[in-house]
């Protein structure tokens, strides 16, 4: 199994989504992945939560609001986050959305210490022409820097 004394894996799962969660178990099975299911935010469960969201801002920047299914995809991501600023056994967190398809092994981000220096790395998507390639880091992976910024949360180390 992968796994580390420093890093753990989550992938955020909406609990009645049973298809979505043997998915997602295909798919660790296939690279052998050490995880744990995260229980999602469901939009009814978001005005119990504590947030700052702003919904002018978000209208100001990106022409409207969030969807209530957004928010509680958002407070997922971040509710994993705090934890990890509470959890003593581990450094990293890598978290998955529960629809990802692997097609590579994850295993070089596991200590690696050419790694430690990077406070978020982004494992999806395959559009890098318009990223410039910082460091190659296993094989044919490189640690790019994002143009436009992260465009999505499907998967990656904090």
């Amino acid at each position: 199994m992968l796994e580390s004394r420093k890093t753990k894996c989550f992938a955020i799962n909406v609990k009645t989504n049973i298809n979505k969660k043997i998915h997602f178990q295909k798919q660790a099975k296939i690279i052998n992945l050490n995880f744990e299911f995260f229980e999602a935010v469901l939009p009814k469960d978001i005005s119990n939560i504590e947030n700052n969201y702003n919904p002018q801002m978000t209208k100001k920047y990106y022409g409207r609001s969030l969807l209530k299914t957004e928010m509680a995809c958002a407070l997922s991501h971040i509710k994993l986050w705090q934890k990890l600023e509470n959890d003593n056994e581990a450094d990293y967190y890598i978290i998955f959305e529960d629809d990802v398809f692997f097609n590579s092994d994850l295993s070089f981000m596991f200590n690696n210490k050419d790694l430690d220096n990077y406070d978020l790395i982004r494992l999806c998507g395959t559009k890098i022409k318009y990223n410039k390639k910082i460091k190659k880091i296993y094989n044919e992976k490189y640690l790019v820097e994002f143009a436009y910024g992260c465009l999505t949360g499907a998967a990656y180390r904090i």
